[in-house]
């Protein structure tokens, strides 16, 4: 059965904006909030099906690489981890 917990959008934005932002929108922000929500999402539906975390991570870097059309960098897989790590961390925090 899939983990259901409860997530403050508030919060996965933080993360996906301060750790991932593959765009490089930080200074926007205020007038793009929602750009990174289905991304962020996505890792949510994943992690509560219990997809293996180096798929998950393979899907952001696939987001920036293919789909936003970021290309290749030398942080991309690192910072991909990181968000990842940031919302399990967060997510130990929260009650089913």
């Amino acid at each position: 059965m899939a983990k259901r917990y409860k997530y403050k959008l508030s919060v996965l934005r933080d993360l996906g904006w301060t750790i991932w932002d593959p765009i490089g929108l930080i200074d926007e922000r205020a007038h793009c909030e929602d750009e990174y929500d289905a991304y962020l999402l996505q890792i949510i539906s994943k992690l509560s099906i219990d997809v293996p975390h180096s798929l998950i991570v393979d899907y952001l870097v696939d987001i920036e690489q293919n789909y936003i059309g970021m290309g290749s960098n030398s942080s991309i897989r690192r910072r991909a981890q990181e968000l990842l790590d940031a919302i399990i961390e967060y997510q130990t925090t929260l009650v089913e």
